[in-house]
């Protein structure tokens, strides 16, 4: 038997509505609490201060979850999305890393992935959200890859700083 998670009573596991028996013993809240067919035991979660993640199954505080909107809550918690969110760009550079050859222009450094950069041939025709361009199509990225060289970081330091030497003397 469970108990309802607002007012604490046994609730048993079938039940008799309307003639037609019916397994409830998934129901979270006892039917005073959530009327049958409702739909309505968001608003108790809320109230308590918890929500369940559907992606880690764990029942956290509502400050875990991020807002879609100004009524509506992400169903996976931060640390959840913050995953995926890493993944999805982790895949991304990689795409864009075996586009643009796969290891640095000038010394063919090709051991992490993380040291590789991307160096914007000119700095005028650079996209000033290239950062956000991750998110959108594939097509928009690549088009901004083609104005970008892939360097590793020290051969990008030294080219930023030959720029910077450039433009002081």
């Amino acid at each position: 038997m469970n108990k309802c998670k607002k007012c604490g009573i046994d609730m048993p596991n079938w039940l008799t509505i309307n003639g037609k028996k019916h397994n409830i013993h998934r129901r979270k809240f006892c039917l005073v609490c959530s009327p049958f067919q409702k739909h309505n035991t968001c608003q108790y979660i809320a109230k308590q201060g918890y929500k369940y993640c559907t992606k880690c199954k764990k029942e956290l505080p509502l400050s875990n979850f991020s807002k879609k909107t100004e009524t509506r809550i992400n169903s996976w918690c931060k640390k959840c999305l913050y995953i995926l969110q890493s993944q999805r760009d982790h895949k991304r550079k990689e795409l864009a890393v075996k586009y643009k050859g796969g290891k640095c222009k000038k010394c063919g450094y090709n051991k992490y992935m993380g040291a590789l950069e991307f160096h914007h041939k000119d700095p005028l025709i650079k996209d000033a959200n290239f950062q956000k361009l991750r998110k959108r199509k594939w097509e928009e990225y690549r088009a901004e890859l083609d104005k970008c060289e892939l360097l590793c970081a020290n051969c990008h330091a030294e080219v930023h700083g030959e720029i910077e030497k450039d433009i002081v003397s």
